[in-house]
């Protein structure tokens, strides 16, 4: 793994300085190659790519080798994700039942008739190019809050939709699902994108779990539960290596980094003032809505540099808006040194 990410530098680094340049397509099946690559070798080395805690069900270097090719470069998938471990591959392949599945895919894909047409509105009526052009800075910060809150909306709709295809086309396929006893078919394995918690949930750790949900499933394998790092830094050191993963230009980690003092901030406010909203139901609801609004008046904020990348354009973006994350990070790091923890919910209701 750690050769891996060392090539995964060496690329980006070649980008960044524009010695190369490769084509969308190309850094997408990087990415998602360097998963595939990291968790074969991680689970073949503790034996868990085969079914079975028997060593002596591993076959030969020579097939394991060839089986490891098939599964580096199965197409499913291999443009947008979702991303799926060996297992999931090799019980593809070898599965003794076939599911008739194509009229279920076609189902799970009809978002795409929804998604589709506002993400074509969106590139017509809202481009997001707009926010780097100088006429965009003059403009007041009402509407630059509320331009890029509609852009960055209509703006998920493309990953929404390349991700909801992407889960047909496996579940046609075959990967990942598996029949029930009452003859329904389960794929949650392969599900990417929880598009209603996405936009519903008001705690931005519920947001993030239910974004590219198997990238985070290998993240939470192969770098949170590896790593040797104190339990009270993980997380930070996963968005960290996120932010890597995607590049090294300044908009990723200033989009990445955000993250997570927002959700421990939230937490520790959820803490404190648990026992208050439990005795006063509305007191719960509003707590609810204005936190609904914090998590999407800062996506859109920190969702800038994820998609400038350019650090002047994104410090003069910010600058017209008056340093509000900024702003909004200082409170964030001041309170969460002031505020106690308060008291942790019991697992059972949480």
């Amino acid at each position: 793994p750690s050769w891996m990410l060392r090539f995964l530098l060496v690329f980006k680094l070649l980008v960044f300085s524009e010695i190369f340049i490769p084509s969308y397509m190309t850094d997408a099946v990087l990415l998602l190659m360097v998963l595939r690559i990291v968790s074969y070798a991680y689970d073949y080395q503790h034996d868990d790519v085969f079914e079975g805690d028997n060593k002596d069900s591993k076959p030969s270097t020579s097939i394991a080798f060839f089986d490891f090719i098939g599964y580096c470069f199965c197409f499913v998938g291999y443009w947008t994700g979702p991303f799926y471990n060996y297992r999931t591959y090799y019980n593809m392949l070898h599965s003794q039942t076939l599911i008739r599945s194509s009229k279920l895919a076609l189902w799970h894909m009809r978002w795409m008739l929804v998604l589709l047409p506002i993400h074509i509105a969106q590139n017509a009526l809202i481009p997001l190019d707009y926010v780097m052009e100088p006429e965009f800075v003059e403009r007041s910060f009402l509407y630059k809050y509320l331009y890029m809150f509609a852009g960055f909306w209509t703006f998920k709709c493309k990953f929404y939709g390349g991700w909801v295809m992407a889960e047909g086309i496996c579940i046609a396929c075959n990967l990942g699902t598996e029949e029930k006893e009452d003859g329904s078919v389960d794929y949650s394995s392969i599900v990417n994108i929880d598009i209603y918690n996405t936009e519903i949930q008001w705690e931005l750790a519920n947001c993030v779990r239910a974004w590219n949900k198997s990238v985070q499933r290998w993240m939470k394998c192969y770098v949170y539960d590896t790593t040797t790092l104190p339990k009270s830094i993980r997380t930070d050191f996963v968005f960290g290596i996120s932010a890597f993963w995607h590049g090294v230009r300044p908009g990723y980690y200033l989009t990445f980094f955000s993250a997570p003092p927002m959700m421990k901030l939230q937490q520790k406010v959820g803490n404190l003032s648990r026992s208050y909203r439990t005795a006063h139901p509305k007191a719960e609801m509003v707590y609810r809505v204005v936190n609904w609004w914090f998590v999407r008046l800062m996506s859109c904020m920190f969702f800038l540099p994820f998609y400038i990348l350019n650090l002047n354009t994104i410090l003069n973006v910010w600058s017209s808006m008056y340093w509000v994350p900024w702003i909004a990070i200082s409170v964030v790091i001041v309170l969460s040194i002031a505020l106690p923890t308060g008291p942790r919910p019991d697992k059972k209701s949480s």
